[in-house]
């Protein structure tokens, strides 16, 4: 049995936010407030989305995604390496 463990990078998600502006200007949603509304989150969660001051988790990405049916996941998200190791199970 081999026990080593493999080193990688760690993922996560994140908006991608230039696809996301664009959709969020065409909707005509100009403020933070009208654009967290649509969303289904707070202004607070958005605002650290579009800062990226955190991943969303699978609530806001699902409220997301019902916000704007004509997109998919990877209309609007991307899976990036975090540069933080992580040990493979």
């Amino acid at each position: 049995m081999n026990l080593t463990k493999e080193l990688s990078l760690a993922s996560t998600v994140q908006l991608r936010l230039d696809r996301f502006e664009k959709i969020l200007r065409t909707a005509g949603l100009n403020t933070l407030a009208a654009q967290a509304s649509r969303c289904g989150v707070t202004e607070g969660c958005l605002s650290k989305l579009k800062a990226r001051r955190y991943s969303p988790s699978g609530r806001s990405i699902g409220s997301i995604l019902a916000a704007f049916p004509d997109w998919s996941f990877d209309d609007l998200f991307e899976v990036v390496e975090t540069g933080e190791p992580e040990y493979a199970h």
